[in-house]
């Protein structure tokens, strides 16, 4: 039996202050996003395109690794209305939800948007909260998660003048009130709910990811439509609807 191979543990990191500066830089290209997912999530998302033969299947036209740098390069763009809405499709357990969780913790940290993501049961909702609640135990990210209940995570710093981002600890142990007064606080949140029409009215984000649309309630999806909205800066919002 073929076994996925094994990722290194978290990295212990020798210079905390490189490593800090490196994981808010922005990724430039799609081997920079990779470098960075697998560095700091511990994920090697597949990068390459797939087929179970080359006679009765065509290849797929993109993978999870180029799935996921398409929506952040869209939405750091934020301008373009043709980059707003994204569909994909690919088989069970073919790492869409991955993907999903992946794109919306860069969605916090990098995107700097709130994260809506909307799971047609109960099992998938459960499923993206566990990826989430991994990354989130990782070294650097732990240091701002500020709440994480049942369906919502909080993640908070605060930006200094110069711009660098401090954790509410770090924030906290500044001793000058004039240092500590200029940092400007900024709060992020990933709400995870199911696909009901109460849950559809209880979302209103600029990304916005609705799960395995194929089997989500119609009416609920309906209202759905309803959820994105522009980002803080004035971005366009980024959708991403995942099917089977």
């Amino acid at each position: 039996m073929k076994t996925e191979p094994q990722l290194p543990p978290p990295p212990e990191f020798s210079d905390a202050e490189l490593a800090t500066k490196a994981f808010w830089t922005v990724c430039e290209s799609r081997d920079h996003l990779d470098r960075w997912i697998q560095t700091y999530l511990g994920v090697a998302l597949p990068g390459t395109q797939t087929c179970i033969d080359d006679v009765d299947h065509p290849p797929t036209n993109s993978s999870p690794l180029d799935l996921v740098w398409e929506l952040y390069s869209a939405a750091l763009d934020g301008h373009d209305e043709a980059r707003q809405h994204y569909i994909a499709y690919a088989s069970r357990d073919g790492g869409k939800t991955l993907a999903c969780a992946v794109f919306e913790i860069l969605g916090i940290f990098h995107l700097k948007r709130d994260v809506g993501h909307m799971a047609a049961v109960e099992a998938q909702a459960l499923k993206c909260l566990e990826y989430i609640d991994e990354y989130l135990r990782r070294p650097i990210l732990r240091d701002f998660v500020t709440s994480n209940n049942k369906r919502t995570v909080e993640i908070s710093w605060y930006l200094t003048p110069t711009g660098e981002h401090l954790s509410v600890n770090q924030w906290k142990a500044i001793v000058n009130p004039v240092t500590r007064a200029a940092c400007i606080p900024e709060t992020y949140t990933i709400k995870v709910v199911i696909c009901t029409v109460r849950g559809a009215n209880s979302l209103h984000t600029p990304i916005f990811v609705a799960d395995e649309v194929d089997i989500a309630d119609p009416i609920a999806y309906r209202e759905a439509k309803m959820i994105p909205t522009a980002a803080r800066d004035g971005r366009l919002p980024v959708v991403l609807k995942t099917s089977s």
